[in-house]
């Protein structure tokens, strides 16, 4: 059993939102308030530990109905909020996946809108409704009065007549779906369980939603974390059926019951004065027969799991509500994931984790990543989390779900899917994935992802990470094109900032040149990339046509330094130093030769050799000693680059390439 889908309409900066999961591990991530948490509470209204409907429950107040902004005719800002906010959440079942009956036969039973053709001693026959359209027919979950309805009750002690096995075993879809509407005496909830053989029929409306932790035992953890509230010592919480499943047999230990009666012996002795004086003083003249008494225990086998508190000693030991919340956060992960492997082993978990990452180093990050990781047990439970964290966005697994989640003109939060086995077998370090949350991402190759963020730094201090942009370094030109198409489809504004030879080569090596390295070139960049506002906007083909003729032109003129040359100086053509520099202008930065030829001290870097890790070692050296990137670079081509990706003046009308 596993949360496929969860539509939201209504809720807090969600206009409406309709999100897909699948078992595995799913990442929801995003800037900061584009609504990431907003789904999580949605989500822990349904299937949290509380109870949604509950008429004195606060979990929905005025503030949680989404406000819409509008510009009047006098260029004021109207807020309107909605009146009502709706809250689906469907759980499929896997076509091989049994039921867990012992927990679901412990549950009080429920109720379906239905009849008993019969008599009341017969299994009842439900009604249906039709949710095909759901955001148009949403209403109608809510139309029936649950007083007022013909009912047929389901419960496990009606043996033959109608159990939850009968009404339960042939269901493959589950839904719970949640109301609150504004109304003159505040706001009314409402809660309905629906279920259903297969997307071919149609729903059976139920009225109450017992068995929810039963198909699908959850913990959410949201991102400010409370051990006293994720670790609720009830009868209904994971928690509470941990604590009493490990302490059930508590009561024929001969050596527990001999503490006990010690540790009671010793209160006595304690708080036999403070009891006297009290009893005396304030119980005995109105309440003669009552009795005080001061323990350190519970005083009953069924309370004993309620007295139960955990410590950790991480140096020092203390109650885990006085540790970190990092401490906090993994003790808790652990405990549920123990519960679900040792415990409730018939059943699916889901485990859903705000930020994960908080107040973890980066060590721990990846060791609690893999953790989730296993959690999912090939698919059996389902994780789903929210993160900055860009040690989250990788996995092992074949089950992986990524969601982008963004505010659509900074008001309402929009989401969307991405091909993560797409993405992810070429972003195969951390530095790469930070460019999910940019606003603006520069490619570049290798090590010169270094000397462009140095020049950044002196040039524009501050200005790259104000203006939200990643600098993502990537594994040769080849791998511009696929990053620059991924950049492309998740609507993140990408520049590319290459050697000259990203202008030359071809794919397939020349017969006559078999010493020429194969790569892409310029004319393999993407339709995506090349329609940017900033590029060629509607005017792609004129740029492709641009492409070709000049590296035409070059292949002509000189065939060797085409597939062996690194500098424009190779060539003699007329206007190749102003074609390089209108497209630097674009924020496609084809430098006149390699990196490392803006070298100025030649004895440091001489242009003919290649940029390394000792050479980047050698230049952070030289910076934190006082030099300054101008003084080793001739900073003119980045520059006049980087004022295109962090402009500081109007930017000007896209022109054609030609």
């Amino acid at each position: 059993m596993y949360l496929s889908r969860l539509f939201i309409r209504g809720f807090r900066s969600i206009n409406e939102l309709d999100l897909s999961f699948l078992p595995g591990k799913n990442v929801i991530i995003g800037r900061n308030n584009s609504g990431k948490s907003n789904i999580v509470k949605a989500l822990d209204i349904i299937l949290g530990e509380s109870a949604p409907a509950y008429a004195k429950s606060e979990n929905i107040t005025e503030a949680d109905f989404f406000t819409a902004q509008t510009t009047n005719d006098d260029g004021g800002i109207v807020s309107t909020s909605v009146d009502e906010i709706f809250i689906w959440c469907e759980l499929t079942r896997e076509p091989d996946e049994e039921l867990d009956w012992t927990e679901i036969n412990k549950c009080f039973g429920f109720s379906f809108a239905g009849t008993r053709p019969g008599g009341w001693g017969s299994v009842g026959e439900p009604s249906r409704i039709d949710l095909s359209d759901l955001k148009n027919d949403y209403g109608r979950i809510f139309e029936l009065d649950e007083d007022n309805a013909d009912k047929v009750w389901v419960d496990a002690k009606l043996k033959n007549q109608n159990t939850f096995k009968q009404h339960l075993a042939n269901k493959y879809r589950y839904a719970y779906a949640f109301s609150a509407i504004k109304g003159e005496r505040g706001i009314n909830k409402q809660l309905r369980f629906l279920m259903r053989e297969s997307d071919a029929v149609d729903w059976v409306l139920c009225f109450r939603a017992s068995v929810r932790n039963e198909l699908l035992q959850s913990a959410i953890l949201p991102a400010f974390r409370d051990p006293f509230v994720q670790l609720r010592l009830n009868p209904w919480s994971w928690y509470g059926k941990l604590m009493r499943h490990l302490t059930k047999d508590s009561s024929n230990d001969p050596a527990l019951q001999e503490a006990f009666e010690r540790i009671r012996s010793v209160g006595d002795t304690l708080f036999g004065e403070v009891t006297r004086k009290v009893e005396s003083q304030a119980l005995s003249i109105s309440f003669p027969d009552a009795r005080l008494s001061f323990q350190f225990n519970a005083d009953t086998k069924t309370d004993l799991y309620k007295s139960c508190v955990i410590y950790v000693d991480d140096g020092y030991k203390s109650l885990l509500t006085d540790k970190g919340a990092g401490i906090q956060s993994a003790t808790i992960m652990g405990l549920f994931t123990y519960y679900i492997n040792e415990v409730n082993t018939t059943g699916s978990a889901l485990l859903c984790v705000e930020e994960p990452e908080l107040y973890l180093h980066p060590h721990a990050r990846r060791v609690i990543s893999d953790r989730l990781d296993q959690f999912t047990d090939d698919g059996r439970n389902q994780v789903i989390i929210t993160t900055h964290g860009v040690e989250f966005i990788r996995t092992s697994k074949e089950t992986f779900h990524l969601l982008l989640v963004k505010k659509s003109d900074g008001i309402a939060t929009t989401a969307q899917t991405l091909e993560a086995k797409k993405l992810l077998k070429y972003l195969v370090n951390n530095n790469q994935n930070e460019l999910f949350f940019a606003d603006k991402v520069i490619l570049c190759e290798g090590y010169d992802e270094h000397i462009l963020r140095a020049a950044a730094d002196e040039l524009y201090p501050y200005e790259l990470d104000r203006q939200n942009v990643s600098i993502v370094a990537v594994e040769g030109k080849s791998q511009f094109a696929p990053v620059a198409d991924i950049l492309a489809g998740l609507g993140i504004q990408s520049y590319i900032f290459a050697d000259f030879d990203f202008l030359l080569r071809d794919k397939q090596k020349p017969k006559d040149f078999p010493n020429a390295s194969a790569q892409d070139s310029i004319e393999n960049l993407p339709d995506g990339f090349l329609k940017q506002k900033h590029l060629a906007g509607n005017r792609v083909y004129l740029w492709r046509e641009a492409f070709k003729k000049l590296r035409d032109e070059l292949r002509t003129e000189n065939r060797q330094a085409f597939y062996e040359g690194k500098s424009h100086t190779d060539f003699n053509h007329g206007t190749l130093a102003a074609k390089l520099q209108k497209m630097r202008g674009k924020g496609l930065c084809l430098l006149e030769g390699e990196i490392e030829t803006l070298s100025k001290n030649h004895e440091w870097l001489p242009p003919t050799k290649k940029i390394d890790l000792g050479k980047v070692y050698e230049l952070r050296r030289r910076l934190a000693e006082g030099e300054r990137m101008a003084d080793l670079f001739e900073l003119a081509p980045i520059q006049e680059f980087l004022q295109v990706v962090i402009p500081h003046a109007v930017e000007k009308p896209t022109q054609a390439l030609t």
